[in-house]
């Protein structure tokens, strides 16, 4: 195991937006987009001695950070930035993992830039998010609230009191009241977060069409799934899967969508033997 681990925060600002990262370790470069900065202390520290990862954690700007007067909107603006990242990094090739959100941006970010990754660890891939029913019934909301100031404000309040995540429970993503309420309500309590990005961000996610953003993937890609999450659709992946050439997945058993916090030692365990496979 690694013991030494340092991570620091660092700003990059590009084209008048300020790209908040953090980095620990030395090595292969490992991206983890949209997950908690205190995970890439952990998972760098179930790392095998013999292969050493540089592990970056990236914000998307004003998503659940520093508020910033020019927004991103969309995940292609947030991929681009990361881009320009990479290069002043001075890294031509990373791994990359992303959970739910962060799933599609590694996705996107593959397709467009094929040349700059190696591999692709998929956590939570939220399939049933994309479901006609539901572009329908949230599209049209989101983009009101992330254009009227005074609904954008107010939807804001509602989010920062975790009323509207009392559905992720029905769907599997946690563990009863609790478990939501210490999952997201305190730790969104500690970040401020810009209506802008935020309500574009998700309105952008609704508009993907999962199975053309798989078929465009080429990279080596795994596919982590809780085997209780039913916001991700286990079995059109697992079918994806089987017929993709450079697609495997693995099912954590009992874990639902916050695996990440819930099946940490277990899901480090596959991850670390397939980026070094």
């Amino acid at each position: 195991m690694i013991k030494n681990y340092l991570i620091k925060k660092q700003i990059l600002k590009i084209k008048g937006i300020n790209l908040s990262f953090k980095k620990s370790g030395k090595g292969s470069p490992l991206i983890l987009v949209h997950t908690h900065h205190p995970y890439a202390k952990y998972f760098l520290s179930h790392l095998p001695k013999n292969k050493n990862y540089q592990v970056l954690t990236v914000d998307i700007p004003g998503y659940y950070s520093e508020k910033q007067k020019k927004a991103v909107e969309t995940i292609d603006q947030f991929v681009n930035l990361l881009a320009k990242l990479f290069d002043h990094l001075d890294f031509q090739k990373v791994d990359l993992l992303g959970e739910c959100l962060g799933s599609v941006v590694v996705l996107k970010f593959a397709a467009k830039y094929p040349q700059k990754v190696k591999k692709i660890v998929v956590v939570s891939f939220p399939w049933r998010v994309f479901d006609v029913k539901i572009k329908k019934t949230l599209c049209p909301i989101l983009n009101f609230l992330k254009n009227n100031k005074i609904a954008g404000k107010l939807g804001k309040f509602i989010i920062r009191f975790n009323l509207w995540r009392g559905i992720t429970n029905f769907l599997g993503g946690y563990q009863g009241i609790w478990d939501i309420f210490k999952q997201e309500t305190l730790l969104i309590g500690k970040h401020n977060f810009d209506e802008r990005v935020f309500f574009g961000i998700i309105l952008d996610l609704l508009k993907t069409n999962p199975r053309q953003l798989l078929e465009k993937n080429k990279s080596k890609t795994l596919f982590v799934c809780g085997e209780k999450d039913r916001i991700t659709k286990k079995n059109e992946i697992i079918k994806f899967c089987q017929k993709a050439k450079n697609a495997s997945y693995a099912l954590i058993p009992k874990a639902n969508h916050a695996l990440l916090s819930k099946n940490t030692k277990e899901f480090n365990k596959i991850v670390t033997k397939f980026l070094l496979s």
